[in-house]
């Protein structure tokens, strides 16, 4: 009786130490999966303390987040089409001066 007793205690008191709250969206993906990864490896398997390891293994994770760079924003390329359009909207209202708009002509076609 006293060791189910003592089991069941220690199955509660693993549930009081939970996974950090943790925004990992703002981090590099590649980062963020491997900080995801080692957390997984860290919190399996038996555990001797578990609210021990579980503590460690959070700390582990806020600090592999932590040295993760900052995640960049998808950076989606404007079409020369596109380009040309606005660099002539922009001529027309009077915005550039015809050397600006055919300066940047030549630029938008000489990436093509």
């Amino acid at each position: 009786m006293k060791r189910i007793t003592i089991a069941a205690v220690a199955m509660v008191l693993a549930g009081c130490v939970s996974a950090p709250d943790l925004d990992l969206s703002k981090v590099d993906p590649a980062c963020s999966q491997r900080c995801s990864s080692e957390y997984s490896t860290c919190t399996t398997g038996f555990k001797l303390f578990p609210l021990v390891a579980q503590a460690h293994c959070n700390e582990s994770l806020k600090v592999c987040a932590a040295t993760c760079p900052a995640s960049q924003p998808v950076i989606t390329a404007t079409p020369p089409a596109q380009k040309l359009a606005e660099l002539n909207n922009l001529y027309k209202q009077g915005l550039i001066t015809e050397k600006e708009y055919d300066a940047k002509k030549q630029e938008i076609l000489k990436a093509l």
